[in-house]
């Protein structure tokens, strides 16, 4: 089994002289590099108590590291919290409010602001309750109070600060309480409770939230287990959130499980590993996570993790034949997005979510060869594309084309007319639909910005998971359909013609999945996925 990377290379890592690791990329890795190569995720967010169990020994330290009790093998314990009140607040004004994909462009955003206006500038990421919902703010300055921000903002022009935004930390003068099944107190912490496997290799620890005090045993034996430490703290609201604390090849080893799946080729796990591990990595690096104590959410708007019982030792085996693998460009690490199935055809980051264009995306049809991508703008283009079969690496009707993804690759969605009005007039009071009018599409196919034509109200739509969910969750936003009216001029029938599951940037993992077939490993996949990008390994 591969173990944490020892003290001893943590501190060779770290010298600034040692020409042998000063490449590019490990330089580039301070951040998370001082943190030891961990991932903090969040397995259970704003919560009221959990019941854990571990597969082994584990002890209970303080948030001051002082060690206050050790849990024994397979004996359940409770956490609950007394609430806390607010912590101090921080005003601060936004420049730009970007969708959660929009990365590189709010730090751009905010480096080009720090030069302009010489004050603090802070990338903020705001998590929703609906992932799709997160939201990235570009904040400049930090006040006290609410009458001082709005002072400060009279000073810039009306249209440069768009409002003021209330941040906290972790709430004051809560508990986090650990008890036993009688339901006496074994320790407690103002801040949070850390809890950790005496062996990190093997020991896993089972997490279910409790509803109203309720438990049973087999709630805990059906429920996720999960590898490394795991820190129950008081979050910003005043609840529970539970973050689990490991190393990142450990998370990756149930990632690329769920992501690409458990019977995938050898080689295109390995590709999903060196994608995912570089994804965490530069999301980590630029400082762009999920929540002030942890770095994502265990959903698929992160990376899909669901702790160890996904596990399978051929995920082990891709996982520790890259090894400390990350993509770079330009020295720096890759923000390595991928999805299920592009459609035929891979997305610039541009065609989904605007900001400056990152060097290593790219648009073109999935094949082998080169290719000059056809312009599906218009929508004949996209309609023949989506409504046709194509030679592609994602096309299922090839031999080993895994069963469950079939359904991806081309799709129909058919509404009447009052079905798809009681739909929108549910999500955004149109009354009786008129018309649908795609107002931009990308040139690879993606729908950009939608218009909903009702007797009530006409709206528009434009972020990508909006656009997908005004439609009825559809599997992407590369989709064409055809109109059919009624005498009075309403919308009679709607029939949606779409190809591709997710946004299709970046690796095409049912592409990469065929390529491995194919005989290809796991280093061309990669090259055919991103451009200009190199494989460095942070650690061994």
């Amino acid at each position: 089994m591969p173990q944490r990377p020892p003290l001893l290379l943590f501190l060779f890592l770290l010298g600034a002289g040692l020409l042998a690791l000063a490449t590019p990329a490990a330089l580039a890795q301070n951040h998370f590099i001082e943190r030891n190569y961990r991932v903090r995720i969040a397995v259970k967010h704003e919560v009221t108590g959990l019941a854990i169990q571990g597969s082994g020994a584990y002890q209970v330290v303080s948030s001051a590291n002082r060690p206050l009790c050790n849990l024994q093998p397979g004996e359940p314990y409770f956490i609950q919290i007394t609430r806390g009140r607010p912590s101090d607040k921080t005003y601060r004004l936004v420049l730009h409010e970007l969708n959660d994909h929009q990365v590189q462009f709010a730090i751009d955003q905010a480096k080009a602001a720090k030069d302009t206006y010489q004050m603090p500038v802070k990338v903020l990421r705001i998590p929703a309750p609906n992932p799709e919902d997160t939201r990235v703010l570009v904040t400049l300055g930090e006040f006290t109070t609410l009458a001082a921000a709005r002072e400060a903002t009279s000073k810039f022009q009306s249209e440069s600060i768009r409002y003021v935004y209330e941040d906290r930390g972790r709430a004051k003068g809560g508990q986090v309480r650990l008890m036993g099944r009688d339901g006496s107190i074994l320790a407690s912490d103002e801040k949070f409770l850390r809890v950790s496997p005496a062996d990190i290799d093997d020991d896993a620890l089972a997490v279910c939230e409790l509803k109203a005090g309720e438990f049973s045993p087999g709630a805990l034996r059906e429920s996720r287990v999960y590898r490394g430490d795991m820190e129950l703290t008081i979050n910003e609201e005043g609840t529970l959130t539970a973050v689990n604390d490991l190393w990142i090849e450990y998370y990756l080893y149930s990632v690329v499980a769920q992501e690409i799946g458990t019977d995938a080729p050898l080689e295109a796990m390995k590709a999903q590993a060196v994608a995912g591990r570089s994804e965490a990595v530069a999301k980590i690096q630029k400082g762009i996570v999920s929540g002030s104590f942890f770095d994502f959410f265990a959903t698929a708007m992160c990376q899909a993790y669901p702790g160890k019982g996904r596990e399978t030792a051929k995920t082990r085996q891709a996982v520790d034949a890259t090894r400390g693998e990350i993509l770079v460009c330009n020295s720096e690490p890759v923000d390595a997005v991928y999805s299920n199935c592009c459609g035929g055809v891979v997305a610039t980051g541009q065609d989904l979510w605007d900001g400056e264009p990152e060097p290593y995306f790219f648009r073109e049809v999935d094949r082998l060869d080169k290719n000059t991508p056809p312009d599906l703008s218009n929508w004949n283009a996209a309609y023949q594309w989506a409504a046709t079969d194509v030679d592609v690496l994602c096309n299922p009707d090839q031999p080993g084309f895994p069963n469950y993804a079939k359904k991806y690759h081309h799709w129909e969605k058919e509404y009447s007319g009052a079905e798809f009005s009681r739909l929108a007039d549910r999500m955004y009071g149109t009354g009786p639909v008129r018309d649908l009018v795609v107002q931009r599409r990308t040139p690879s196919g993606r729908v950009r910005k939608l218009q909903i034509v009702g007797e009530n109200k006409t709206v528009t739509v434009h972020r990508e998971m909006e656009l997908r969910e005004a439609l009825g969750d559809l599997y992407s936003t590369f989709f064409s359909f055809v109109k059919e009216y009624d005498k009075g001029g309403r919308l009679s029938r709607l029939t949606i013609h779409g190809a591709g599951f997710g946004h299709g940037v970046g690796m095409c993992q049912m592409g990469a999945y065929m390529m491995a077939l194919h005989g290809y490993n796991y280093r061309q996949i990669l090259a055919h996925y991103y451009k200009d990008v190199k494989i460095r390994r942070l650690y061994r």
